[in-house]
C-alpha cells in the first residue's frame, strides 16, 4: 500500500468529501450566476463572448481561492493533529517533508477539483446563455488552465504550511482572506510586483487579460497580453518556488518540535 493511499484512508470517516463538494457547488453556482447576469445585460462587445466566462472565473478565484483552500487545508492538516496520526506515520519512517508533500498532493487535487469544476460550469453556462466564441477565447483558454494549475499549487502549499503552523484553522482562513483581498486590489493599486510576490496574487499577475479599464472601450473582443502562455509558465515557476519554501519551512519546523 502506497503512502498516498494510506493518506487517503485517514479521511474515510471525516467530512472532507462533503466540504469539497460543498465548496465546488457553492463557488460554481456563484460563477454561474455572474455569467448569466453578465450575458443578460451584455451589449455588443467583449461581454457577449465566451471569454467573459473565463474573465469572471479568473476574478472569482483570485478573490475566493485563498479562503476556500484554507478551509480544505485545515481539514487535511487537522486529521493528524486531532488523532495524532502524524506521530504514528512518523514512527513508521515518514519524514516531515514526506508527510507535507503527500498532504500537499492531496490538497492540490481537492483544490483543483473545486477550481476546475467552477471553470467547466462557467464555460458550459456561458455557452448555454448565448455567449459566442471569439479569437480571445481560443488564445486564452489554455493559459487560463495552466495559470489555474500554478495558482492552485502555490496557494495550496502556503495554506497547508499555515495550517501546520497555527493550532486554530481559522487563523489560516483569515490569512487566506487577507491575501486574496490584497491580490484582488493590486491592479487598482498599480503594484504588479506585489501580485507576483504573493501566492494568492498569481492569477492577477499572470492573467492573460489586460486591465478592465481598457477592455470595454469600444472593443469587439477581449484584449490580451502579448504572450499569455509565457506568463502562465512564469507563474508555474513561481508556484514551484513557493512550494519549495513552504515544504522546507514546514519540515524544518516539525523537526525542531
Amino acid at each position: 500500500m502506497t503512502a498516498f493511499t494510506l493518506e487517503i484512508r485517514k479521511y474515510q470517516n471525516s467530512r472532507l468529501s462533503y466540504v469539497v463538494l460543498g465548496l465546488a457547488g457553492f463557488l460554481s453556482l456563484w460563477l454561474a450566476i455572474l455569467v448569466i447576469i453578465g450575458a443578460a445585460r451584455a451589449v455588443p462587445g467583449p461581454q457577449t463572448t465566451l471569454t467573459m466566462a473565463l474573465y469572471n472565473f479568473i476574478g472569482l478565484i483570485t478573490l475566493l481561492m485563498g479562503p476556500a483552500v484554507a478551509i480544505l487545508a485545515g481539514r487535511v492538516a487537522g486529521v493528524d493533529q486531532e488523532e495524532r496520526m502524524g506521530q504514528f506515520y512518523r514512527a513508521l519512517g515518514q519524514s516531515p517533508l514526506q508527510q507535507f508533500l503527500i498532504k500537499l498532493t492531496l490538497l492540490t487535487i481537492l483544490a483543483g477539483f473545486v477550481n476546475f469544476s467552477m471553470l467547466l460550469v462557467g464555460i458550459t453556462v456561458g455557452a448555454h446563455a448565448g455567449l459566442g466564441g471569439a479569437p480571445s477565447y481560443g488564445a486564452s483558454c489554455w493559459p487560463v488552465v495552466a495559470l489555474t494549475l500554478a495558482a492552485t499549487l502555490a496557494v495550496s502549499a502556503v495554506q497547508l504550511a499555515l495550517a501546520n503552523i497555527f493550532d486554530q484553522p481559522s487563523a489560516g482562513v483569515v490569512v487566506g482572506i487577507a491575501g486574496s483581498l490584497v491580490a484582488t486590489f493590486t491592479p487598482f493599486l498599480n503594484i504588479p510586483a506585489l501580485a507576483w510576490a504573493l501566492p494568492w496574487g498569481l492569477t492577477t499577475a499572470a492573467t492573460p487579460y489586460l486591465p478592465e479599464a481598457r477592455q470595454f472601450e469600444g472593443n469587439s473582443d477581449f484584449l490580451l497580453v502579448r504572450n499569455p502562455g509565457l506568463l502562465a509558465g512564469i507563474a508555474l515557476i513561481v508556484a514551484i518556488i513557493w512550494t519549495a519554501i513552504a515544504a522546507w519551512f514546514t519540515a524544518h519546523l516539525e523537526e525542531k518540535s
